[in-house]
């Protein structure tokens, strides 16, 4: 998984690992790892970054999903 609305949002927003991980209390490793795609996020970890990042939570699934190849329920 890549999170490329995550990382979009980041650089968009301007913010560097560092602020991103002061505004979610998540550790900068810890995303580092979700945005770089070598670690799946909780879904709490999840709501906080898109909140953080003002994207919807349901849309970075659903290009998930759509980058997987896997087909939604």
């Amino acid at each position: 998984m890549r999170y490329e609305l995550l990382r979009q949002a980041k650089e968009r927003k301007g913010l560097s690992y560092r602020q991103l991980a002061q505004q979610t209390g998540l550790s900068f490793t810890y995303i580092q790892q979700v945005l770089s795609g070598t670690r799946r996020p909780s879904i709490s970890a999840l709501v906080r970054l898109c909140t953080s990042l003002e994207v919807d939570p349901g849309a970075v699934i659903a290009d998930e999903l759509q980058a997987t190849g896997a087909e939604s329920a």
